[in-house]
């Protein structure tokens, strides 16, 4: 497994790779089973300019997954230093994708990287592949220069990007640390500065302002006019003061680094109206979360997990609300090795199975009795609005079938439905090792 990584994007051009994309390079080289070839991966960080500079970024912890036609179930890598310098496969069309660590969310601390190629294994050949991981999200700065402290006592900013992606920041917010936004598929062309201000005097000033990347000071034929990911924007605030030096208002300025290009670039503002705040999220919706900080185990993602067969965890949960009350929790599970595969395909509770419906656990008999009254355990009734839901009672059987195959984990899939009809769903994947 080869494990690169790409600190400027003008070094890329040196390669005959394209974005996320896979270099396909056949070379010589025979399988004993002539319906089957070799894949030798290699997984690449490229960085974007504004991020050269930033300590390197390792692709060793990036989750990799495998998905083709000839594969029964997807190879799942944990991270890349796990995979094979070799993987033999069938003949056929592959996906491999890889990504950092966790979920890509609206707003993160750190800059999420991911990339996926599809290519095609043929019979008694060697394939060398790279997957070429790009930054997927856009990084905001907010800045103040001196006169703004030295002339506001209080303030409010927020910085919308969309329609659902806003930011706040108060008075206390002095040293705001980079935020990353996934706005790339929105195609979000503006970002929009709301301030509302009282200077020392107790004067309340006012101000808004749109940037929109097509105002750049300089253009290119190859930059998009929608914030992609790895553009950076840093937004500065100031005060404008009269010649009496009275505080009349605010300066509001922006520079943006664009994902391939070195220079920074002022953005000229606009006058704007009040940006689009986000959607109150719903309160009353169902809510499905894994448990943190348990002993013995380790998180690969909030929803991945890995333990060792010979100390496993005691237990796990999941906490699951309903406001509106709960009226199902299916539960579907996909093996991760041949002999927890093999008790799955016997395992009923109700009369429903595992693997390709679900059980529905909710006032369960053979779940409630069979499984959870053992433990000392209680099931989870129709009409209740909280449910913690021990995960953990399946290790006995996952620990009995040993460590998971390579490149694959054991996948529990639940879906939460209360009465009002609402839905919410999530998956945990769980490694075993030796």
């Amino acid at each position: 497994m080869k494990i690169l990584n790409i600190a400027a994007l003008g070094l890329l051009a040196t390669v005959a790779f394209s974005s996320c994309e896979m270099k396909e390079e056949l070379y010589g080289g025979k399988n004993k089973d002539n319906n089957q070839g070799n894949l030798e991966l290699g997984i690449a960080v490229k960085q974007p300019y504004s991020m050269s500079r930033a300590e390197t970024v390792s692709a060793d912890n990036f989750p990799v997954t495998i998905e083709g036609s000839a594969l029964d179930n997807a190879l799942s890598y944990a991270k890349a230093t796990d995979v094979p310098s070799v993987i033999t496969l069938p003949v056929g069309t592959y996906k491999v994708s890889a990504h950092s660590p966790g979920e890509l969310t609206k707003q993160m601390t750190t800059p999420y990287y991911a990339g996926e190629g599809n290519y095609t294994i043929s019979k008694g050949a060697n394939e060398v592949a790279t997957v070429i991981c790009k930054m997927k999200n856009t990084r905001v700065q907010l800045s103040y220069g001196e006169d703004f402290f030295s002339n506001f006592k209080d303030w409010t900013i927020t910085i919308a990007a969309g329609k659902n992606n806003a930011l706040e920041y108060k008075t206390s917010s002095t040293s705001p640390a980079p935020v990353y936004l996934n706005i790339e598929d929105e195609k979000v062309e503006s970002i929009i500065v709301n301030v509302t201000a009282t200077t020392n005097k107790g004067a309340s000033v006012i101000d808004a302002k749109t940037f929109k990347k097509s105002d750049a000071s300089e253009s290119y034929s190859d930059v998009n006019n929608w914030f992609e990911g790895g553009d950076a924007i840093t937004i500065n605030m100031g005060a404008v003061k009269a010649a009496a030096g009275t505080v009349t208002g605010i300066t509001i300025n922006a520079k943006v680094t664009f994902e391939n290009k070195k220079d920074e670039i002022i953005i000229d503002p606009s006058e704007s109206e009040t940006p689009v705040v986000p959607e109150t999220p719903d309160a009353n919706a169902p809510t499905l979360t894994f448990q943190k900080g348990v002993d013995k185990v380790t998180y690969i993602s909030d929803n991945e997990i890995s333990y060792s067969m010979s100390d496993s965890p005691a237990s796990f949960d999941a906490t699951i609300t309903a406001p509106s009350k709960i009226e199902s929790i299916v539960v579907k599970i996909a093996a991760g090795n041949d002999a927890f595969a093999e008790i799955l395909k016997d395992l009923k509770m109700d009369g429903q199975e595992f693997v390709t419906s679900g059980v529905n656990i909710v006032d369960n008999n053979d779940f409630n009795n069979n499984l959870l009254a053992s433990q000392g355990l209680t099931g989870v009734k129709k009409g209740d609005t909280k449910y913690v839901f021990p995960i953990g009672v399946f290790f006995t059987f996952l620990n009995i079938t040993k460590e998971t195959d390579a490149g694959k984990a054991h996948q529990f899939d639940i879906v939460v439905t209360d009465q009002a009809g609402k839905s919410t769903s999530g998956t945990l994947k769980i490694h075993i090792t030796k």
